[in-house]
């Protein structure tokens, strides 16, 4: 099987423009004050997470398409999953806007944002773990496969010392 990528990789030019477009809504929004316009704001972030995370997953299985063996599904899947915790903080914090309008602060919009990073590693992990006993199973093969060679067990070494 051949992969040729120089010409047919996916890039996410939408992504740039989509930013774009959320910074220019957002400051039409904040000009007034955004405290006032909180809840709107807010949504409109919501829409550019999801929007973002489906232009990732979208991006993902088009790069499979082309070379599913590149350092671009990787990066793809991270930034994804990344992007789905911040999503869900963000969206756990417009439902607490919108439902307590009179409650918010903004000094309440930090604690939740920063715990999108502890959601991140919780989303992460199963996947880590699956990689990494997926990477040992596979120079295990390798080294079956073509024998204990002097290249394969130093891989081995330099894998492990990681």
């Amino acid at each position: 099987m051949k992969f040729d990528t120089r010409f047919k990789k996916p890039k996410l030019w939408n992504l740039a423009v989509l930013a774009c477009v959320c910074l220019a809504a957002v400051g039409f929004l904040a000009r007034d004050g955004a405290e006032k316009n909180a809840a709107a704001i807010c949504i409109v972030l919501d829409c550019f997470f999801l929007l973002t995370f489906g232009l990732l997953v979208y991006t993902f299985w088009e790069q499979l398409k082309y070379n599913p063996y590149s350092y671009n599904t990787i990066y793809y899947t991270g930034f994804a999953l990344f992007d789905l915790s911040v999503l869900a903080a963000h969206v756990l914090l417009t439902v607490r806007i919108l439902r307590y309008p009179s409650v918010y602060r903004w000094s309440e919009i930090l604690p939740l944002l920063t715990g999108s990073a502890k959601n991140y590693m919780l989303l992460s992990f199963p996947f880590i773990v699956i990689f990494s006993v997926a990477l040992c199973v596979s120079n295990v093969s390798l080294i079956r496969h073509e024998g204990k060679r002097f290249v394969n067990i130093f891989r081995r070494a330099e894998a492990s010392a990681r």
